[in-house]
């Protein structure tokens, strides 16, 4: 395996099962002298090898040795030339046995697999969901051979916000309700259900994330706004909201799972920019997601193809590298499918009693993307039935 700036090889002759090297491309005698974008790309990197290893050892631990330069403050007799001579690197292998980790003590080598057996099985996995299953490998400076893997048939996935992974809607309808009591409580002369329904309406006429509805709301009803009954409108707007904010069930563990797996994750959303990125801060999610597209990136909504073509772009994919989870059929699932992404319909966000969505999967648990993910690794098109996956465009009754 290798990036821009590092390569991952098996040694020629490893002193233990499944031995892996991590190295610079650049010579650098000293980890910390590593740039940012540089130990970046090394995150990346190391992301998508314990991945493959994972998956071929069924998940075990494993060592991980870094190897910087010892201290290189000048002295008599020291090693003079160790700016040219070290070259920093990371080994990864597995726990041996007791007898094992005493000869790692000693420098001692343990290999009772053939030499290089376990690095080419990594680098099999690594290649397992392309099209083209092979290994190939390339020697280097070092003697040793570094792994080339073909590119993976689903790298990322990206995810709709609002509905898919956050319960939106449930936030919103507690939030007004909450902003609805606060300015009756400050002299709002209206029936709280009445008040609400045209709240929604405004909402429904001016989108749902519009940010003067309160100020509207008061000069229709009112005439004018009475800064009062607005400022404890958002008062208990906000105050709701904080609580009311939450993510679906298994939300973290799948994405977790699958971060787990090397994918990319990215997010594409009609939401402004601030209002998106403060909910995925509030759930904790802002650090899971190597791309979040929002409204602000291109000005177009879904189901144009100008978000979708900007995650892409952002993530260096093509579209049938990438799977879309939406919950709305006729924006998520009908761009991402135009532009040739495999799609996915979270069925358990729909809010419009969709029947069928036309989309490649249906799911009512969001775990069940993993499962679809580790199918298309396999290289199957349909994945055998699970639990929560049901066919695309199963008929379902329509929401009460």
């Amino acid at each position: 395996m290798e990036s821009s700036n590092f390569l991952v090889f098996a040694p020629y002759a490893s002193r233990f099962p499944y031995e892996l090297t991590v190295m610079p491309r650049k010579h650098c005698l000293a980890y910390e002298e590593a740039t940012d974008d540089e130990l970046a790309n090394l995150a990346e990197v190391l992301r998508r090898t314990l991945g493959c290893l994972r998956r071929t050892m069924q998940d075990i631990p494993f060592n991980f040795v870094l190897h910087t330069a010892p201290n290189r403050l000048p002295h008599s007799g020291y090693w003079d030339t160790i700016r040219d001579d070290y070259h920093w690197h990371i080994e990864i292998y597995p726990p041996g046995p007791a007898s094992g980790r005493i000869r790692m003590g000693f420098r001692l080598p343990h290999q009772p697999d053939r030499p290089g057996a376990g690095g080419r099985a990594a680098a099999r996995e690594a290649v397992k969901r392309s099209a083209n299953d092979e290994v190939r490998t390339t020697s280097v400076r070092t003697s040793h051979f570094a792994l080339h893997t073909s590119p993976a048939v689903i790298k990322a996935v990206v995810f709709d916000l609002d509905n898919t992974l956050v319960d939106f809607m449930k936030m919103k309808e507690a939030s007004i309700a909450a902003a609805v009591d606060a300015m009756v409580d400050a002299g709002l002369n209206m029936e709280q259900e009445h008040a609400r329904q045209r709240i929604f309406e405004i909402y429904e006429d001016r989108g749902i994330e519009y940010q003067q509805v309160f100020d509207k709301f008061l000069e229709e009803s009112h005439g004018q706004i009475d800064y009062r009954i607005l400022a404890a409108g958002i008062t208990g707007y906000r105050r709701a909201r904080e609580s009311a904010l939450v993510s679906y069930p298994h939300v973290t563990v799948a994405l977790v799972e699958l971060m787990k797996r090397g994918l990319k994750l990215a997010v594409v959303s009609d939401a402004p920019r601030l209002q998106a990125w403060t909910r995925l801060c509030s759930l904790g999610f802002h650090n899971y997601f190597d791309v979040v597209v929002t409204f602000e990136d291109t000005h177009r909504r879904k189901p144009a193809p100008e978000p979708f073509q900007k995650v892409l772009e952002e993530l260096h994919l093509q579209p049938d590298e990438a799977i879309m989870v939406g919950d709305w059929a006729e924006r998520d699932i009908v761009g991402a499918r135009e532009l040739g992404m495999l799609t996915v319909f979270a069925r358990y966000g729909d809010k419009f009693a969709t029947v069928h969505s036309g989309a490649d999967f249906d799911i009512t648990d969001i775990r069940d993307v993993v499962r679809i993910v580790d199918e298309q690794g396999k290289g199957f098109k349909d994945p055998s039935p699970n639990p929560g996956i049901e066919p695309p465009g199963t008929p379902r009754e329509p929401k009460q």
